[in-house]
Formats: C-alpha cells, sequence, structure tokens
C-alpha cells in the first residue's frame, strides 16, 4: 500500500493510533478487510474490545499484536456499525453474543515483525494499558497509545512500518529532552502514582 487509504483528518480529527491483542479470529478478520467484537462476554458484561470499537474514526491505524509480535498495522476505512457475528456468517466458531460491531479496514502487513520484547520492559510496565504489570502482553483489547510512545516506536521500528501508513505530520524527535520530558509527563497523566518513575 503505497500510500495512506484513509488519510488523517478525513474524519474531523487526527488519526489515532491504537495497540490490539488480536482475537482468536485474527486471521478471518484480515482475510475479509474487517474487525469484529461481541457487544456483551459470555456472563453478560459489556465487551472490552466491543466497547472500543465504536472509538475508531476513519484513517486511524491498528497496531495488531500476535503473540509476541506486531505483525500489521490495520488501517480504519468506516465508522463501526452493528452487525451479526462472523460465526453466523460460516467465519469463525469463537464468537458469542448475537449482535456485535463491525469496523471495515484495510490491513498492511508489516514489513518485518516486531517483537513485543525489543520494547524496554521497564517502559512497558510503566505504560500500563495494553501491558501487564511484569511488562507481558494482555489478552484481546483496544488501547489507544499515547503520542511519545508512538513516535519511539515508529522511529525504532521505521525499516519494520509500511510507507502507506505513517503519520501525516512527523511526530517528535525522541532523542530529546524535550520529548523525554513529554513522555514522563504522558505517563504521569496516566498513572499518577508511578510519576516518579524512572525511564530505562
Amino acid at each position: 500500500m503505497s500510500e495512506p487509504l484513509a488519510p488523517p483528518g478525513v474524519s474531523g480529527r487526527s488519526a489515532i493510533w491504537w495497540w490490539e491483542n488480536s482475537p482468536l479470529w485474527a486471521d478471518a478478520e484480515e482475510q475479509r478487510g474487517y474487525l469484529w467484537s461481541s457487544q456483551r462476554e459470555p456472563v453478560g458484561a459489556v465487551a472490552t474490545r466491543g466497547d472500543m470499537l465504536p472509538s475508531l474514526a476513519l484513517g486511524d491505524r491498528v497496531l495488531r499484536v500476535r503473540g509476541n509480535a506486531i505483525v500489521s498495522i490495520a488501517v480504519v476505512t468506516a465508522r463501526a456499525q452493528r452487525a451479526m457475528p462472523p460465526r453466523a456468517q460460516g467465519v469463525s466458531p469463537y464468537h458469542w453474543g448475537v449482535w456485535g460491531y463491525r469496523v471495515p479496514v484495510e490491513i498492511a502487513p508489516l514489513n518485518g515483525q516486531i517483537d513485543v520484547r525489543q520494547i524496554p520492559r521497564a517502559w512497558r510496565a510503566t505504560l500500563g494499558g495494553p501491558f501487564k504489570s511484569d511488562g507481558g502482553v494482555r489478552t484481546s483489547r483496544l488501547y489507544r497509545l499515547p503520542e511519545p510512545f508512538l513516535s519511539w516506536v515508529l522511529e525504532r521500528f521505521a525499516n519494520e512500518i509500511p510507507a502507506g501508513v505513517w503519520p501525516a505530520e512527523p511526530l517528535p524527535d525522541t532523542h530529546t529532552a524535550t520529548w523525554h520530558e513529554l513522555y514522563r509527563r504522558t505517563l504521569a497523566g496516566f498513572f499518577p502514582d508511578l510519576a516518579t518513575r524512572r525511564m530505562s
């Protein structure tokens, strides 16, 4: 994909980047060009992924993680709509619930997988969100990525990121003291009790 399918700003706001620990039915999604989740978990609670899918907007990017590697980026091409589960369409046996949300996307495979363990463990543990307190990867859910973390990922793994999904505007240079202070303040904003934790 040489050009962004849905350029940032088309939806009325800048594109947001998300992290997703892909579900069991990720193959079916990538083959058919969508993200899908039930609105409810099997026990009746709101599904965590289903709760987040309606937040995706045209032009958003989703880093898709399988196991311990980022393998592709989903570019959102339309807003979420209520839809029957793919199981009812003969796609996957892993879903539950009668209704869910379906988000059309275009999948951009990375030029090479990014091992999550290449991201400093202290950063992962401090960031939380898609990561456990020990730095491990959580189960399936969508998480919005803070800009400083995203800028580091895109800079560190520039060769693996397809050209067509890059942000329209350059992100802050991660080698500056200003960037490190922005990163510290961003983490402190998410987790005030960890404000004094030092990056490594």
